[in-house]
Formats: structure tokens, sequence, C-alpha cells
């Protein structure tokens, strides 16, 4: 007797292999979504440490005093700073006390979506001297606060920090993350400290 297939039987095996090719497929996108996701969170929180990072090294590297201030804000989106340095990040030791002759000023200025940074502002012509270098694309919040320098060495804080993967586009914890850092308890989020000389 010969067995043949039956209709149903072909309904069924289109069915389950239907089924299994469905299965497969929406495995791989979730997993593509994931790791696309991973990737960009990644990124945007690599950007943020590297620029926290960057705040530090040249904000430790202030110099001044209460008489001569060597931290400013030009205006809401500037930071300017007079520091310590003689070629790039070297701190130039053993200076004379508030002697800041050879001192360079570097400034940071939010244009945009853009947080830039000039390691030698022209503060007489109010140009950058070399070029504005770009420390990331996806700036959208930045606060940060001087305190007196008479009163306590002239702490910078950074009470608040963005970046957003698309940051013209709404935020979302999947295709379009945001890393921050904020001020949740009433305290700073980072407390950066100059050094380089004496603000009493």
């Amino acid at each position: 007797m010969k067995k043949t297939i039956t209709l149903i039987e072909l309904i069924i095996a289109v069915s389950l292999l239907a089924v299994m090719v469905l299965g497969a497929v929406s495995f791989d996108a979730a997993s593509g979504g994931f790791l696309r996701s991973s990737e960009r969170k990644t990124q945007v929180l690599n950007e943020l440490t590297h620029i926290a990072n960057h705040f530090s090294s040249y904000i430790s590297l202030a110099t001044g005093d209460k008489n001569n201030i060597g931290i400013i804000t030009p205006s809401l989106t500037s930071l300017r700073i007079r520091a310590d340095i003689s070629n790039g990040i070297t701190r130039r030791p053993n200076e004379t006390p508030n002697d800041y002759t050879d001192d360079l000023w570097v400034q940071y200025r939010i244009d945009g979506n853009n947080l830039e940074f000039c390691s030698n502002f022209n503060v007489g012509s109010g140009v950058c001297d070399i070029g504005w270098e770009a420390l990331t694309q996806r700036f959208v919040d930045l606060g940060f606060s001087f305190s007196d320098p008479a009163a306590n060495n002239g702490i910078v804080s950074i009470t608040n920090l963005a970046l957003r993967y698309s940051p013209l586009l709404a935020q979302d914890s999947r295709d379009n993350p945001q890393a921050t850092m904020t001020d949740t308890g009433g305290s700073p989020t980072i407390s950066f400290y100059s050094l380089s000389h004496s603000w009493n």
C-alpha cells in the first residue's frame, strides 16, 4: 500500500516550518536591537567619562587667587580657565606664587549640541588661536558653579552633565539612550579643586 501526504499534514508541516522561521527571525531581530542599544549606551557613557576626565585635567591646573580669579564664566555657555600649563597638559613645577604671566587660558564652550574646547584661548582678541576641538556632538545639558576662591579655594562643581546619542531626538532608553550625571541630593555631582597656586 502506497502512503501519501494528505493536505492536512502538508498544512501542519508548513505551519510548523513558518513558526520556526518566524521565531528565528524574531530572535535575530531582538538580538540585533539589544546589541545596537548596548553599543549606543556604551558610546554615550564613554564620551561622558571622557568629558568628566577632561574637566578634571584642566580645572585642577587652574591658577589664581582672590584678587586675580583664574576661573571665569564669560557666559552661561562657556567656562574659561587660566591653566598652569606649558605645553599640552604639563604642569609648570615650582613656580613663583601669584605669577600668572606664563599661564595659558583655555576655554570650554557650548555650540548647539557640541561641547568644544580651546587649549589656547586669546583673552585679548576673544578668539581661539588654534581652533576649537569638539569633545562631543551629543551635548544636551551642562550645569556648573564656581565657588568664591577666598572662601574655599575656588571649587568648580559640575551640577549636571547630560549627553544623548541623538541629541535632537527624544530620549529613548533603547534606541536613543541618554547618560546623565545630576545633582540628586543637594550636593554637586562632581567637584574639582584648583591646586596649582594658593587661592587664599
